[in-house]
């Protein structure tokens, strides 16, 4: 069954198909583009991520310089030890790697913090057991 279609409405309807059409087309440009850019924000995100680490490695290494070894005298040697040679840290303080000066021994270094008599204590025994002679 055949509908007939008063002929001003499909002139109507054909307009409207097509400009809905070129609507549709537009869009897709549109909506291309804005990919484009969103693509090219990302890349310069990327960028803009790694100058930022870089930046951040020189800052550090730049901190680093400023920042002097520290020395003790051990036993008629003198070892240096840096901030960032930090191995580890207990209840008693931390312990660093140091270096002699001469390079012939590296050592494990711990620096004792005292914050209560209980810590001296604990310390006076454990120097008292590993070390008879300091």
């Amino acid at each position: 069954m055949k509908m007939d279609i008063d002929p001003a409405k499909e002139s109507t309807f054909s307009a409207e198909a097509e400009r809905l059409k070129k609507e549709i087309a537009t869009f897709r440009e549109e909506l291309s583009s804005v990919s484009d850019k969103v693509e090219s924000l990302q890349k310069k995100m990327v960028t803009m991520s790694t100058m930022e680490r870089k930046i951040l490695s020189v800052m550090d290494r730049k901190k680093k310089e400023g920042e002097k070894p520290r020395s003790v005298e051990i036993r008629g040697k003198t070892f240096t030890w840096h901030q960032d040679d930090k191995l580890g840290e207990g209840a008693m303080g931390s312990v660093f790697k140091a270096k002699a000066k001469d390079g012939t021994e590296v050592i494990a270094l711990k620096l004792a913090e005292y914050t209560g008599s209980r810590n001296s204590r604990e310390h006076e025994n454990l120097m008292a057991r590993t070390c008879p002679q300091c």
